[in-house]
């Protein structure tokens, strides 16, 4: 796994952590490069895009943009 450096943060070894992401930076990948898994529980159309939200199977959520074209379903489950 990766790293994520940090200034001015002062936290402890395996202190829980929030990040954020910004939805336009994350993307569908061919089937065996996906990170995660979930359901999806909104699909926010807007046109030329959309909003994905999903709950993952950590119990986290997740928001993704794609395009206003793709085909996704509200509880669709992807992996």
């Amino acid at each position: 796994m990766g790293g994520l450096g940090t200034r001015s943060a002062r936290l402890g070894t395996g202190e829980p952590v929030t990040v954020g992401i910004r939805p336009e930076h994350l993307g569908l990948k061919h089937p065996g490069d996906v990170a995660v898994e979930g359901t999806i529980i909104l699909v926010e159309y807007l046109g030329s895009e959309l909003f994905v939200y999903a709950k993952l199977a950590d119990g986290e959520s997740l928001l993704a943009q794609a395009p206003g074209n793709a085909p996704f379903k509200r509880g669709a489950y992807f992996a």
